[in-house]
């Protein structure tokens, strides 16, 4: 009886000690997949942002800190864009 308690409680904790590891890793995942989501949405915004100073909607010191950095990424692949066209078009 007692080693039959002693397993049952050795089972329990093995479960409890596999469930925790599967949250633990979903949680990583989960988390992992929010930060690239937010990095998408983060430069889906700069680019509006763009075209909104562009089109005159709005001014550059409107960008929030938090997208300047992905405002500037953006904006400076437009640029190499635009110079390569520029080239393509001189050839």
């Amino acid at each position: 009886m007692a080693r039959r308690n002693a397993a049952a409680a050795t089972d329990s904790s093995r479960n409890t000690s596999d469930l925790e590891e599967f949250l633990v890793g979903r949680l990583r995942r989960l988390a992992k997949q929010l930060r690239r989501q937010k990095a998408t949405n983060d430069e889906a915004e700069a680019k509006l942002l763009l075209h909104d100073v562009i089109r005159g909607h709005k001014d550059v010191g409107d960008v929030p800190r938090e997208l300047l950095a992905d405002f500037k990424k953006v904006v400076e692949e437009r640029l190499q864009e635009a110079a390569a066209n520029i080239y393509l078009r001189s050839l």
